[in-house]
């Protein structure tokens, strides 16, 4: 402390007490960048982590690819290795350090072209105009005993909402080509009630248990399935049961000619169908689904991936009682609605419900706004015992309060710009949340709605419009038709243009918003058969919608439990999970909804467009009150166990704010009634994500479907694209990164570019010519072995010359020990494990090879090491080294070991070992931090003094511990001559001498005559 910072007055003895005995912090630890596939967790961005517990409550556990679910449509595509998440765990586990990983999810580039479309679609797709099979085909079933049902879960008989609702969609089937059909009798008007048939677009009876007869047939007519099936889930003829799950079995490419086939069995919607009430017997129909006219429907997926959104939350009503008949929810104050964040994709909607709680009115009149808690919970909880992820209370709607709901939650989203490959941020409230972001209405952030504005209802998910079914005219038009089917299509909406029987009265009419005539044509579908069914009548259709409560108590809850709203049990009355609840959140399609409706402004503007209307629209405000209860005016007093949800309720006047108090000043409404009676909580679905994954492939990122354009191949794209946003060492710190599994040759030498460019990474690859893992082709194991001349020849053609890279050979077999299973991974999994163990037992300079640290028997990669996929000879051993590839020997003795630790440089110098690259790295960030201390101050001795110091003792210490074996450093006018003084450059030169590895002992035996001397 200088003796200027001393106040002297007067005389006296002034002491200070300076302390120089801090220990400075350690250095953060810089771990690797690991891209691939895993089973959940944020995607597209650097995730760290700092254990193997953190990375499996992100992104879950290694899958091994053994299949784990059958039903791979439902349970996710379990049927390939995640090795990214397998080198995750290796390098956890080894060593001490984080990760950061970046989860591949499916995206195109902004001029992707028709053939660089993320996602999927079925081969081909039912189009009228030219009689193509293909497409999504759904199975309709509807009630045989009365065509003239109830309302469903309450929603009210008005608007798109048809007024008597005898049936719904049960399954949907996509179809690379050919057509599902139904057998069995048909309604008829001949004196014979029921006949005998085989076809699309015509009405078949079920048996007394509800069993449909259903054959799925190719293009030309063959059988391809057939099956008696129905849609009860505790039966042995459940169509799940009896029809393909698994959309990779479309894909010949990568299954054997045994296992492919042309279709697959997508939603099924059994909860829908105890929900409206069906039992059998029952009837039924397929049709196709999709547009009429303009060609499209849910058999095109090609999209990329996308977030999760609920509908908009809206406020209550204030409306007054002689008013409240014109009640709509549209008139309703949106208030917010959430998205998913960080490319959590579909299994954000399949696995996170929001809930809001504990809704509470102001209680102060000089501020009149209330609270309310948003909650995250599991979807497969129960209202009896919620499972809760994350709980944000006393959330407000007032801007200007530290209680705002955006700053609690957060309302910050990322974009990628792919002008300069990194990502934009947006928003004006940091994320708190790990899955969701907020969106305001306009009015809300601006402080323009009523302050005593509450979350009160929720829009839910879209669904397609209802449609109508009514009898055929007569044998002579459907003939006329070529085939086309002989039930009509009668819809509600306004873009009904195609003409089945070639009339042009409404009762002819297809409403393409909703569904498509499928082509019939094939010979075992003669149109003549859809003669006069004249006794039909009519059917009303509505698509599926997910549960949705009706009553408190319903599944065992009580009214101060129960969270009215979505519902996810299999049944009204059941708290076990509906694993079916995913089907009724899926995106519909790349056509059916478009880019530029799925923004911020989805549920308002453009919603719930054309094609579209809500599954159900929830408010508290149709609440009505269960019988017993006993009121005071408008409150009750006591008895209050039961209360109901009645959509329409509050128009009639039924609902308990419906019929209360007539008082219409905010302060007082009616609304408040129901708050204090602790019915002031109610639950959303989100959904309408995508993984933009093509979901007929085992690994939808194989090498050999990658192609080689980022406008053509949205898998080169995504690559590509995941590399991109750890390019920059100011964004991301980090010294390894690897994408295990990928050895494309160009994609491969990007990220060594990359870590080139970088110059503070090395990148470890796999090489082309090795084993390749059952996802890549139908071949034999036999035929997939890896081919050591193909690996040399690979390399050497390729020519690289980088010591920023590094690549090892053969694949190893590990164990893996959550699962049980053996699984055949990538030598770059257990490389990153050997790196750790290296970093930790030692120091990154040491070479990470040989028994003491690259024993991988002896568990240095973290994982359970059985074998390797080539046992090397020391002949194939010398052929490796020779062309910069790193061996995994396996020896009789001593076990599997990493024997060699060479980087890709061809040139010969000290940076062509992996010890010395890494050494380089190490010093050249430790040099940089100190570096970046001394900018701005003056480019003086003494600033250099101070820099040479400090890099002296970051340097020396690196030397006690065998990183150099000498250094120097000069820094003075030599070096920083007046001139670059004059442009504000400071220059200095740093010259070490790497300590080596020893690879090589030579060792000689010499035989000498009894009577030598050792000492001569």
């Amino acid at each position: 402390m200088s003796a200027r910072k001393f106040r002297f007055v007067s005389p006296g003895i002034f002491i200070n007490e300076i302390d120089q005995s801090q220990i400075p912090a350690d250095s953060e630890l810089v771990g690797p960048v690991i891209i691939g596939r895993t089973e959940k967790g944020p995607g597209m961005i650097p995730v760290r982590v700092s254990s193997f517990s953190d990375f499996v409550e992100t992104f879950g556990n290694p899958i091994d690819g053994t299949g784990g679910e059958q039903d791979t449509w439902r349970g996710g595509n379990r049927n390939s290795p995640t090795y990214g998440a397998y080198a995750a765990q290796a390098y956890l586990k080894a060593g001490v350090g984080p990760v950061n990983f970046v989860r591949l999810m499916g995206v195109q580039h902004d001029e992707a072209d028709s053939d660089g479309q993320a996602g999927w679609k079925t081969a081909a797709q039912h189009n009228v105009a030219i009689g193509e099979t293909g497409g999504s085909y759904g199975l309709f079933i509807f009630s045989s005993g009365s065509l003239n049902g109830a309302a469903v879960n309450g929603v009210a008989n008005t608007g798109d909402n048809i007024v008597n609702h005898s049936g719904t969609l049960a399954a949907t089937f996509y179809m690379d080509s050919g057509i599902p059909v139904l057998s069995g009798n048909v309604p008829s008007s001949s004196a014979n009630p029921f006949s005998p048939h085989e076809g699309t677009c015509t009405v078949v009876a079920s048996d007394s248990n509800g069993n449909f007869k259903l054959r799925v047939l190719s293009s030309a007519g063959a059988e391809v399935k057939s099956a008696t099936c129905n849609m009860a889930e505790s039966s042995a003829n459940w169509i799940r049961n009896q029809f393909n799950t698994n959309p990779q079995l479309l894909n010949s490419t990568i299954e054997s000619s045994n296992n492919a086939t042309s279709y697959f069995l997508g939603e099924t919607y059994e909860r829908a169908i105890d929900d409206l009430g069906l039992t059998a017997p029952y009837h039924g129909i397929i049709l196709g689904i999709g547009s009429g006219t303009s060609g499209v429907g849910p058999w095109d997926r090609e999209q990329p991936y996308r977030d999760s959104h609920s509908g908009w939350f809206f406020a209550q009503s204030f409306l007054a009682s002689p008013t409240t008949s014109s009640y709509r929810y549209d008139d309703m104050q949106k208030l917010f609605k959430f998205v998913g964040i960080n490319g959590h994709g579909e299994w954000l909607q399949d696995n996170i419900k929001i809930s809001i709680d504990n809704i509470k009115a102001a209680e102060n009149d000089n501020y009149q706004y209330g609270t309310f808690d948003v909650v995250l919970r599991k979807a497969s909880d129960s209202d009896a015992q919620p499972s809760i992820i994350e709980r944000y209370s006393a959330c407000s709607l007032d801007p200007t309060s530290p209680d705002y709901v955006a700053i609690k939650i957060g309302d910050t989203y990322q974009n990628w710009d792919s002008t300069e490959n990194r990502y934009r941020e947006y928003g004006d409230y940091p994320n708190r949340s790990r899955y969701i972001r907020v969106v305001l209405n306009d009015s809300v952030k601006n402080g323009a709605t009523p302050s005593a504005c509450l979350p009160f209802g929720v829009y839910g998910p879209p669904r397609f419009r209802h449609f109508e079914f009514h009898s055929g005219s007569s044998k002579a038009n459907v003939e006329d038709n070529a085939g086309l089917g002989g039930v009509f299509a009668k819809g509600s909406g306004s873009n009904m243009s195609r003409n089945a029987a070639g009339s042009t009265d409404d009762a002819g009419k297809l409403d393409n918003a909703t569904i498509g005539w499928v082509y019939s044509g094939q010979n075992p579908i003669p149109a003549s058969v859809y003669a006069d069914q004249s006794t039909f009548g009519t059917a009303s259709i509505v698509f599926p919608a997910c549960g949705i409560r009706s009553t408190a108590t319903q599944d065992g809850a009580t009214l101060n439990s129960a969270y009215f709203g979505l519902h996810t049990g299999k049944t009204s009355t059941s708290t076990t999970h509906d694993t079916g609840y995913p089907d009724y959140l899926r995106s519909h399609g790349s056509d059916v909804v478009s880019s530029d409706v799925w923004g911020d402004t989805f549920g308002e503007a453009g919603y719930p467009a054309p094609n579209f209307t809500e599954q159900w629209v929830f408010s508290l405000d149709e609440m009505v009150l269960g019988t017993g209860s006993n009121f005071d005016g408008s409150k009750p007093t006591t008895g209050l166990t039961e209360a109901t949800w009645t959509s329409g309720s509050l128009a009639t006047g039924d609902s308990w704010t419906g019929s209360g108090s007539t008082d219409g000043n905010l302060g007082e409404c009616r609304y408040q009634n129901i708050l204090d009676s602790k019915i002031n909580r109610f639950t959303s679905p989100m959904f309408g994500a995508y993984d933009g994954l093509d979901i007929t492939e085992r690994d939808p990122f194989r090498n050999t479907v990658i192609g080689s354009s980022e406008t053509g191949d949205y898998v080169y794209h995504t690559i590509r694209r995941a590399i991109n946003t750890v390019a920059d060492p100011e964004m991301l710190s980090c010294n390894l990164i690897t994408i295990p599994g990928l050895t494309n040759e160009a994609l491969t030498k990007y990220l060594i570019d990359v870590c080139d460019s970088r110059a503070d990474a090395l990148a470890v690859i796999d090489v082309k010519g090795g084993f390749q893992p059952r996802h890549e082709s139908n071949s034999a194991i036999t035929s997939r072995r890896g081919n050591l001349d193909s690996v040399l020849s690979n390399i050497k053609a390729r020519n690289l010359n980088s010591s920023y890279g590094c690549a090892y050979y053969p694949w190893v077999t590990i164990r893996d020990d959550i699962a049980g299973t053996y699984v055949k991974v990538p030598p770059s999994v257990v490389a990153m494990g050997v790196m750790a163990n290296t970093e930790k037992k030692a120091d990154v300079w040491f070479a990470p090879a040989g028994f003491n640290r690259g024993g991988l028997s002896q568990g240095a990669s973290g994982l359970t090491v059985t074998g390797v996929e080539t046992k090397l000879t020391s002949r194939n051993r010398d052929d490796l080294y020779d062309v910069n590839i790193n061996p995994i020997a396996s020896f009789p003795a001593e076990g599997i070991v990493v024997f060699g630790q060479k980087t890709l440089q061809a040139t010969r110098s000290a940076l062509d070992r992996i010890n010395v690259r890494r050494l380089l790295i190490y010093m050249k960030k430790g040099v940089s931090q100190i570096a970046a201390t001394t900018l701005f101050q003056p480019n003086v001795r003494d600033t250099w003094n101070g820099f040479k110091s400090r890099a002296e003792n970051f340097l020396s210490d690196v030397k006690v511990r065998f990183g150099i074996d000498d250094f120097k450093i000069i820094l003075d006018e030599s070096t920083t001559t007046p001139d670059l003084v004059d442009r504000n450059i400071m220059y200095a030169k740093i010259f070490i001498k790497p300590t080596r590895a020893i690879e090589f002992i030579a060792i000689d035996f010499v035989i000498t005559r009894s009577g030598a001397s050792f000492e001569d």
